[in-house]
This record gives C-alpha cells, sequence and structure tokens, in this order.
C-alpha cells in the first residue's frame, strides 16, 4: 500500500499505555462478537487498517519524527479499519457480528491517541492566538432535507411511489425508521457520511452521489443548486436543488477535507482520484439503518431516495 495511504506511527505510539496500545485496549474491549478477540488478533486487524500488511510491518515503520508524512484523514482510516473487520470476520468464520455492531466499534475508537493526529505544539500555539473558526450551522431537520426530492424526483415517479406504498408497505422506510437512522448519522457519523446521507435523502442516485465534484452548491430560488453528473455514459451534467443547511454543510466538509473544484466530493479511501465504489456508499448509510432494524435490502441509496421523495410527498400532501 502506498505510504500516502498509512498512518504514520510513532515509537512513541508503540510504548506501554501510549497511542497504538490504548487503541488496541478500546478495540479488545468493545469487540462486538461473542468471544473475546485476542491482543494478536487486534493487533493484525488494526495494523491492516492502518495501512501496512500485518503488525510486523508497522513495528518496523516505527519513526521518531512522523511529522515528514501527512496521515489520511480519520474518514478513511475508518472505511479501512471497517473493511479490514469485515475481512477478518470472513476469513475466521465468525458469524453474528453486524454493520451496525461494526461501526459503533469503529467509530469509538481514539485514532486521536497517535501522535500523527496530533498537532505540534507550534500549531497548537498559534490557533490560540487566531479568531475562532465559525461555527457549523445547525442540523437541518429530516422533514427539510427530503424536500430536495419534490425538485429532483419527477412528479409522477413520486405518485407511482404512492401508490407502490399502498400496496408493498414494506418495501419503504418508515418516517419513524428514517429518523432513528438520521439521528443515529448525527449522532456517530463523521461530516462525510452525514452529507452523503443528506444527499441521498435529497434524491440523489447513487452515481450522482459517486461522481460529484467539489463545485460549491449555487445559490438558487428558495434553497441552492449542486451540480451533478446525471449521465453515466455521457458524463452529461445537471443540477440537483439542496436545502440551504444540506449546502451549509457540504461547503464545511470541503473545507475541512481540503477538497478542490474538480476533486471527487467523495474519493475512494485508497486513492482520492478514484471516486468511491457503489458498494462503498451503500455501506457507509448501511450502517445508519441496521440500528432501527430497517431490512437489508432497504438500507441502500435506492431505497433511502424513494422512500424520501415518498415521505415528502405526504408531508405535502
Amino acid at each position: 500500500m502506498e505510504d500516502a495511504m498509512r498512518v504514520p506511527i510513532s515509537l512513541v505510539d508503540l510504548r506501554t499505555k501510549r497511542g497504538f496500545n490504548r487503541i488496541v485496549k478500546k478495540f479488545q474491549s468493545n469487540w462486538p462478537g461473542s468471544s473475546p478477540i485476542t491482543q494478536y488478533n487486534a493487533h493484525q486487524i488494526l495494523s491492516e487498517g492502518f495501512g501496512y500488511s500485518d503488525f510486523h510491518a508497522l513495528q518496523k515503520s516505527a519513526t521518531s519524527d512522523t511529522s515528514v508524512i501527512d496521515p489520511p484523514s480519520p474518514d478513511r482510516v475508518r472505511d479501512n479499519l471497517y473493511t479490514a473487520i469485515h475481512v477478518f470476520c470472513r476469513s475466521k468464520r465468525i458469524v453474528g457480528i453486524d454493520a451496525t455492531g461494526v461501526s459503533r466499534l469503529v467509530n469509538i475508537l481514539p485514532l486521536q491517541e497517535l501522535l500523527a493526529f496530533q498537532a505540534p505544539d507550534h500549531v497548537i500555539a498559534k490557533a490560540i492566538t487566531l479568531p475562532s473558526t465559525p461555527t457549523l450551522p445547525p442540523h437541518p431537520d429530516l422533514s427539510e432535507v427530503i424536500q430536495g426530492t419534490i425538485h429532483n424526483i419527477n412528479s409522477r415517479v413520486s405518485e407511482t411511489l404512492e401508490h407502490e406504498a399502498s400496496a408493498r408497505p414494506g418495501h419503504f422506510i418508515s418516517s419513524a425508521e428514517f429518523q432513528r437512522a438520521w439521528e443515529g448519522t448525527l449522532r456517530e457519523g463523521s461530516l462525510r457520511d452525514q452529507c452523503l446521507f443528506m444527499l441521498a435523502a435529497s434524491g440523489l442516485r447513487c452515481h450522482e452521489l459517486r461522481l460529484c465534484t467539489g463545485l460549491a452548491p449555487s445559490r438558487a430560488l428558495d434553497g441552492f443548486e449542486l451540480q451533478v453528473t446525471a449521465d453515466k455514459t455521457r458524463n452529461q451534467p445537471t443540477r440537483m436543488f439542496i436545502h440551504p443547511g444540506v449546502a451549509a454543510h457540504l461547503e464545511a466538509y470541503m473545507a475541512k477535507e481540503k477538497i478542490s473544484p474538480g476533486d471527487f466530493l467523495f474519493p475512494s479511501s485508497r486513492d482520492r482520484s478514484v471516486a468511491m465504489s457503489q458498494h462503498q456508499v451503500n455501506r457507509v448509510l448501511a450502517r445508519y439503518f441496521g440500528e432501527p432494524k430497517v431490512s437489508p435490502p432497504l438500507r441502500g441509496v435506492a431505497a433511502i431516495r424513494r422512500s424520501a421523495a415518498l415521505l415528502a410527498r405526504k408531508s405535502g400532501s
């Protein structure tokens, strides 16, 4: 794996009760399986999630100065850890661990214990003397987010969904399930995950989410518009309506991740020049629909946008 995808490990991180070992302890004590996980396996999983072939490779790479290598973002590291856990469970034929349990474990790991994710003293001192960063505006209500589907999904399609829901209600996410998933995303999700959720609930298709680039939302009547690629074969752009609160969080996310106009808005955790795959997008969102016990087939972008459109139509009727 390229160095850019590795979390630089300091010699200090490997000391007893320091960075890496604190994460190992948290990992073991919160393992979601019915049987405890050994320290050896915890070392291997975390090492792979941090971008190394195994714990031995991580130890060999440890350096006295981690500042010379920029670490990947915490979001990418957590994505890699999520994958490493699933690979381990498959290889050991471990059952009984669902996506929600894995997501909860990954999200509580204290990555900030590693020196690579701690600001150097001079950066901290500089930050103290600067004006405080403007705070992120409050998250929009879910009812506001899903109003985007009224603009982004054809009214005839929305009417068809209403008839389908009457005949097959189990094919849609309920209002209560949607709300619980949204609250879980706000509570446990990163800014990236929250933006993915809001765009899916605004009516964007999976390929539109994947191929979004870092063009800032532009102001439109009653909200904002986001330019997306609507045609998978000709890359023909179109404009999708989003709530002002969604636009504000997208802009904050782009600034935080240093996403430029030509960059993918949601890049792969392994390579910024490649968009997240459909599987990766659906996997991120599925984490938050697991807790309200939403049926697995309904945890992807397609079901989310359809259900959001139905809820928006009902609320406006």
